[in-house]
């Protein structure tokens, strides 16, 4: 499999492929803003609403990441809190 970037007569990149973007040379309409840009001729999407959805996902991991860590700080919290009253216990008896 070849992954050496290829570009065009022109500089531009060749090949290049990214949900519903593609590098070409047809005129073609996005189906998510409806404004023309040059993309491959099976290309749907333009380049920046490609980029926007990208970064909705890369936000939608990030805030699940967080959300993932704030549970185990506070399962964290919650356990050291049980070591606590257990020592204690253990101490007084």
């Amino acid at each position: 499999m070849k992954h050496d970037i290829e570009y065009d007569i022109e500089g531009r990149v060749r090949g290049f492929y990214l949900l519903g973007f593609g590098t070409g040379t047809y005129t073609c309409k996005c189906v998510d803003c409806g404004k023309p840009f040059i993309g491959d001729k099976r290309a749907i999407q333009c380049l920046e609403c490609v980029i926007k959805i990208v970064e909705k996902k890369l936000l939608s991991s990030k805030m699940l990441l967080l959300r993932v860590q704030e549970y185990m700080d506070t399962n964290d919290k919650e356990i050291n809190h049980l070591k606590v009253l257990i020592s204690e216990q253990l101490r007084t008896k």
